[in-house]
């Protein structure tokens, strides 16, 4: 982008060589092709999916999981051979073409397993090993390749095996469902996983998967207290009120710290939904007019409150000068 700068502080001759640059310097496609890229390899999958699907009975299905696992293999084959030394830190780039070959290795590797399991039940009703399995694969990768996308492909993968094994299955298993125990599920998950990322902050091991730890730790925390906020009783819906100040207050120090607009944006977001529902809760239980105008009131309030907020935004960070969310 172009700098305004005061008229009159540079010649004639300074403003048309700048312009000049302006107009003469190479444009970066740099993210143009990276989204190309990755959008490939998903209208690859995509596609591979829908020809073997219209395909299913003159194919086979020996046929089909054997070229499934034949590309897999050629593509952490391929990822193998350029991979760098192991670092504890930021691995420097080597080859832009090794990160998508081994983004599609992992995404093969998953319908792999996926049709395995879906076809010839390796797994039997253990549907979270079929999903954990996969998981760990992609975390040993991300870890070794130092790949963020396959890092945060093995955090949903352990949120989706624990969510199966712990919750619905389980539940349905023992015929005693309880609400509350996918919300007790979500805060161990999200305590997890916000310790992996305390971990790897502090002893500066991998400390740039820490966004990736904290965004899944945060999000599922947050979501998870709010259930509890709005199935649970009385005194549960207090605590889980509790909880959610004690974590917004958490996101808002860390987001001071990093100078992060993306954290303090998350805490006061979920902080305002759960403060919006106790509040309505309270003035609805009567049933009154008057309940009605406040409830009225506290929203054109909380409106003009969020105004101010986002124009004090860098204030409430204890920076003029507000960054990116570090990722």
């Amino acid at each position: 982008m172009r700098p305004t700068l005061p008229p009159g502080l540079l010649s004639a001759e300074q403003q048309a060589r700048i312009d000049l640059h302006y107009r003469n310097r190479p444009f970066s496609l740099f993210w143009e092709v990276r989204t190309l890229l990755y959008l490939g390899i998903l209208f690859l999958c995509s596609g591979l999916g829908i020809l073997i699907y219209k395909n299913i009975d003159t194919i086979g299905h020996q046929t089909i999981l054997g070229l499934i696992a034949a590309a897999t293999i050629a593509c952490f084959w391929y990822c193998s051979r350029r991979v760098k030394p192991f670092t504890s830190g930021l691995a420097p780039a080597d080859s832009s073409w090794a990160e998508y070959m081994l983004l599609l290795g992992v995404l093969l590797f998953g319908v792999f397993t996926g049709y395995l399991q879906a076809q010839y039940s390796v797994f039997g009703e253990r549907y979270g090993l079929a999903l954990g399995l996969p998981a760990a694969l992609y975390l040993f990768l991300a870890y070794r390749f130092d790949h963020r996308g396959v890092l945060q492909l093995a955090i949903s993968g352990f949120c989706a095996a624990i969510g199966i094994a712990a919750t619905p299955m389980a539940a349905i298993r023992e015929g005693m469902f309880n609400g509350r125990t996918p919300v007790w599920t979500g805060l161990a998950v999200g305590i997890l996983l916000g310790m992996a990322a305390l971990v790897s902050d502090r002893l500066d091991f991998k400390r740039h998967f820490t966004f990736s730890y904290l965004n899944f730790a945060m999000h599922l925390s947050l979501i998870a207290a709010l259930s509890g906020l709005v199935i649970g009783l009385e005194w549960e819906k207090w605590f889980f009120f509790a909880l959610i100040a004690a974590i917004a207050f958490g996101l808002w120090k860390y987001a001071r710290r990093k100078h992060s607009p993306y954290f303090l944006l998350i805490a006061v977001l979920y902080l305002y939904a759960a403060f919006t529902y106790i509040v309505m809760t309270q003035l609805f239980r009567s049933g009154s007019s008057a309940g009605i105008s406040a409830a009225f009131l506290y929203f054109i309030l909380s409106c003009a409150g969020t105004i101010l907020f986002f124009l004090n935004l860098k204030s409430f960070l204890g920076n003029t000068d507000a960054g990116l969310p570090e990722k």
